[in-house]
Order: C-alpha cells, then sequence, then structure tokens
C-alpha cells in the first residue's frame, strides 16, 4: 500500500473514533432525561425543560456529526481499497462476457434504447430511434 493510501486509512480509522465518541455523548446526554408527558407539556417557561431540550438538540447535532464522520470515513477506505486500473479490468469484463450481433436490440445508459449497427473489438455502433448513430463501449450497453 502507497504512502497516500495509508494515509486514507489512518484519517478513516480516525473518523470512525470520532464517531464513536460523538455517538457515546450523544447517549450520555438523553441518558437521564425526564420523559414525564406532563413535564414537557408544560405552558410557559421552564428552565430545566429548557435545558433538557437544548441537551436534546446538541445530541440529534452529534448524531449528525457521527453520520458524517462514518460516511466520509466509509469514503476514505473505498479510496485507500482502489488500485490504478480497477476500473478498466471491471470494463474489460463486462466486455469479454457481452457478444452483440448487428441489428441486436440494445439499451444504452446514455442514449436509451437502440439497434446495433456494428461490433468492434471493445464498441458497438448503434442507432437510436431518432436515427442517431454514434459508438458505445460495450460494457455501457446492456441487451434490452
Amino acid at each position: 500500500m502507497t504512502a497516500r493510501k495509508e494515509s486514507w486509512a489512518a484519517r478513516a480509522e480516525r473518523r470512525i473514533t470520532w464517531a464513536e465518541s460523538a455517538e457515546a455523548e450523544a447517549r450520555r446526554l438523553v441518558a437521564n432525561q425526564n420523559t414525564d408527558p406532563a413535564f414537557l407539556t408544560q405552558p410557559g417557561r421552564i428552565s430545566g425543560r429548557a435545558a433538557q431540550i437544548a441537551r436534546s438538540d446538541r445530541a440529534f447535532a452529534l448524531l449528525a456529526k457521527a453520520e458524517s464522520h462514518r460516511a466520509k470515513a466509509g469514503s476514505l477506505r473505498a479510496m485507500a481499497g482502489r488500485n490504478a486500473g480497477d476500473a478498466e479490468a471491471a470494463r474489460e469484463a463486462i466486455r469479454e462476457t457481452r457478444a452483440y450481433q448487428p441489428g441486436e436490440s440494445v439499451v444504452s445508459v446514455h442514449y436509451g434504447p437502440a439497434v446495433v449497427v456494428r461490433v468492434n473489438a471493445k464498441t458497438v455502433r448503434i442507432r437510436t430511434a431518432s436515427g442517431f448513430e454514434t459508438t458505445q463501449d460495450k460494457a455501457f450497453v446492456r441487451p434490452a
């Protein structure tokens, strides 16, 4: 693993640790809250209730922060786990499994329904219903 990927993996672990501590703090904030409906629905300003609401708001903010840290850690782990050429290797594997014939109906991810006009090694020439012709990578075309 390169130094950059090791750095990404380490940052991901730090973010997971931060998320866990934020979740623990949120649990601590809401652990001893008063759930008495009479207390929560009294009219007027009650300082204890205002403090409880502030703690709840802080707990929700901490949970959102923890979720953000977990999402970023997931992205960092994904980046650390990828290597140059992985995407091309995946497209090549798809190309090898797909064999098309001229006249076959296909669906392009970019142009929608189309008909194969010509088949090449890595690409197919397609014609859409409007008559537009273009060349598409076989990885971006699937049988209809």
